[in-house]
């Protein structure tokens, strides 16, 4: 059996390039896209929501996830994230996570259909299951770009 690819989340978010300058960075991509992920899946839709969710949760986004200057963004950092996140890569980075995810939980979340196929979902924001796929492996490339065309929207 292969190895999966990723064993965390903050494993998947190190292979989105950031599209940042040099100059003047204060957090780690990976990190505010940790942020933002989070805020999303906790059904937070626009960028003032996402950075009022990232101020109310300080205390333990702090604690999991440990920022070296022990400090959050602000909102208009929040929205250059926003505006700056490369979608595509994104999804194919989070598609290989979820991927691993159901190779690591073979059955969990898995149904037979009537004509004897076998699906398996994720749940990832809370409403939808994405990726439907067979739990044979099947490469099935996340499409949902609902979670994060909300956060834009803002």
């Amino acid at each position: 059996m292969d190895q999966p690819k990723y064993t965390t989340l903050m494993e998947a978010l190190q292979d989105v390039p950031d599209p940042r300058q040099a100059r003047g960075k204060r957090y780690a991509w990976p990190f505010l896209l940790a942020l933002v992920a989070s805020a999303i899946a906790s059904g937070q839709r626009t960028g003032r929501a996402l950075a009022h969710w990232v101020t109310l949760h300080t205390a333990e986004l702090l604690e999991q996830l440990r920022p070296p200057r022990h400090h959050l963004p602000g909102e208009s950092t929040v929205r250059r994230v926003l505006r700056a996140i490369d979608l595509q890569t994104l999804e194919e980075g989070l598609s290989r996570y979820t991927e691993s995810l159901a190779a690591q939980a073979a059955d969990a979340g898995a149904i037979r259909t009537p004509t004897g196929e076998v699906l398996q979902g994720q749940a990832v924001d809370g409403r939808d299951v994405w990726p439907h796929q067979p739990a044979t492996g099947a490469s099935g490339r996340c499409t949902n770009r609902k979670a994060v065309a909300w956060a834009l929207d803002d």
